[in-house]
């Protein structure tokens, strides 16, 4: 049991041995293991190569461009981007855009995508993203930021766009999109609500400096977590 003593007016409790052996097991299995922040930064000149950023316990896909209108080249230089802090001006992903509300479905809202993989025993967690963005008169004036664990379903971040054809940088921060341990989510970033007609084969919106900031974390002292800044 537990015994207390007295000594010149300092209690001391003196606990059996497996008392101390569990709290050691749960400090262990109850948490996961911290292991601080990498960020990934793409200047969209390659769409699988960041700029910068890598961890070993990650595998981060390709950059693609879905719900197209029409057929655009990914990658361009043209209307490098400028306007904000950070902005490469070279390279930047196109993609022809729709007019209208938000539409996940096939032939709705264009979108940029990335998979990422954690290793086994890891899992990855957006918690933050950041991107310039540039549309035309046509272009999207609105994103939403969406994964693949609810299938697109929901929000896990949102914002305005401009449509004066030049560029500004778009941020959101203290996100949490989870994926399961060792299990691949994919990450979207659509752009809707755009008016007019739209034409197309026509790039009518772009985004550069794409910032990847990712949190890691080891379930049972084996845990990822990354973000997106």
């Amino acid at each position: 049991g537990i015994r207390d003593h007295c000594v010149t007016g300092v209690q001391t409790c003196a606990l059996p041995i497996y008392i101390f052996i569990f709290i050691f097991i749960m400090s262990i299995l109850g948490g996961g293991q911290s292991w601080g922040q990498t960020t990934y930064v793409w200047d969209c000149s390659s769409a699988s190569t960041p700029t910068s950023g890598s961890n070993a316990n990650v595998t981060m896909g390709t950059w693609a461009q879905g719900n197209n209108n029409g057929t655009t080249t990914l990658i361009s230089t043209t209307s490098g981007s400028s306007g904000y802090t950070g902005s490469s001006g070279t390279s930047n992903f196109g993609a022809a855009a729709r007019t209208g509300a938000l539409s996940t479905g096939a032939s709705g809202s264009a979108y940029f995508e990335i998979t990422v993989t954690p290793a086994s025993g890891y899992t990855v967690t957006l918690t933050g993203f950041s991107m310039g963005s540039r549309s035309t008169s046509t272009g999207p004036q609105a994103y939403s930021f969406r994964k693949s664990t609810d299938s697109y379903g929901s929000d896990v971040a949102t914002g305005s766009l401009s449509n004066a054809a030049s560029w500004a940088l778009v941020s959101n921060s203290g996100l949490n999109a989870q994926s399961a341990a060792g299990t691949a989510i994919t990450f979207r970033i659509y752009g809707y609500n755009g008016t007019g007609s739209a034409a197309a084969g026509t790039a009518n919106w772009r985004v550069d400096d794409i910032s990847l900031d990712r949190k890691s974390t080891r379930l049972n002292s084996s845990h990822t977590v990354i973000s997106y800044a």
